[in-house]
This record gives structure tokens, C-alpha cells and sequence, in this order.
């Protein structure tokens, strides 16, 4: 196996790792809301709590298959501040394609549409601004 493949192999697993974090997070979270969705929480609690066990020996066999390959796993320390205060600055980075100019590709907009569109950026740029600037204060941060 060569370093290529050893890099591809990692990449997978990370990939599949992030899954099931996304699946323990789908049932963590059963029975809230969100903007865009409203997840069920259909999953019995029994069920919920054996589905999330079952995800630990998937992670394991990984770990052991990446050890036998000699395909070390480099812990990265991610800053849960610097997580949330990316993904703030992209989302607002995407209000820049909800612009008249941006959507005329799709057709013409009315100047009512554009303005409404205009007014609702202008609103959630100053609601990101105040989230931002909570995050600019690096000293809350727990050291």
C-alpha cells in the first residue's frame, strides 16, 4: 500500500466518522425543529440508545484497520469558537448571493422583489453584525 493510498483511505474514514456523528446528532436531536426542518423524533429511546451503541464498534474497527495498516490518525484540536465563528461569517458571506444583481441570472425581478430582497440582507447583515461582534471578543473564551 502506498502513500496514496494510505491518504485516501484516511480521507474515507474520516468521511464515514463524520457521518455517524451526523447520524448520533439526528438522534439526539429527533423531536426539534429547525428553520427548514422538522425532525420527527420517531425513533424510540431504547432504539436511540442501541443505534448509538452500535455506532462505537463501527468506529473502532475503523481505528483498529487504520493501526494494522500502519495509518496514523492525526487528532486535530478544533476550537469549538473558531467552528461556530466560520461558519457565521459564511453564512453571512451567503447573503452576498441573495443580491438583485446575483439572482437576475434566473430572470428579472421586480424593483418591489428587489427592494424586498434588499431589506431582508440589509436586516440579516445587522443580526449576523451583532452575532460577530460577540465572537470578536476572543476573552470570553474558556482557557
Amino acid at each position: 500500500m502506498n502513500d496514496n493510498h494510505r491518504r485516501n483511505i484516511l480521507r474515507t474514514c474520516r468521511y464515514i466518522d463524520d457521518l455517524l456523528t451526523e447520524i448520533e446528532d439526528f438522534l439526539v436531536r429527533g423531536g426539534t425543529k429547525t428553520t427548514y426542518y422538522d425532525y420527527q423524533g420517531d425513533v424510540d429511546g431504547s432504539v436511540k440508545s442501541d443505534l448509538i451503541n452500535k455506532l462505537l464498534p463501527i468506529r473502532r474497527a475503523m481505528i483498529a484497520f487504520l493501526d494494522s495498516q500502519g495509518i496514523k490518525i492525526e487528532r486535530q484540536t478544533l476550537s469549538t469558537f473558531r467552528q461556530v465563528q466560520t461558519r457565521v461569517m459564511f453564512a453571512e458571506m451567503g447573503l452576498h448571493e441573495l443580491t438583485s444583481r446575483t439572482l437576475t441570472g434566473y430572470g428579472p425581478l421586480s424593483k418591489k422583489a428587489a427592494a424586498d430582497l434588499k431589506e431582508i440582507t440589509t436586516k440579516m447583515e445587522a443580526l449576523f453584525g451583532k452575532v460577530l461582534k460577540i465572537l470578536k471578543n476572543e476573552p470570553h473564551l474558556k482557557r
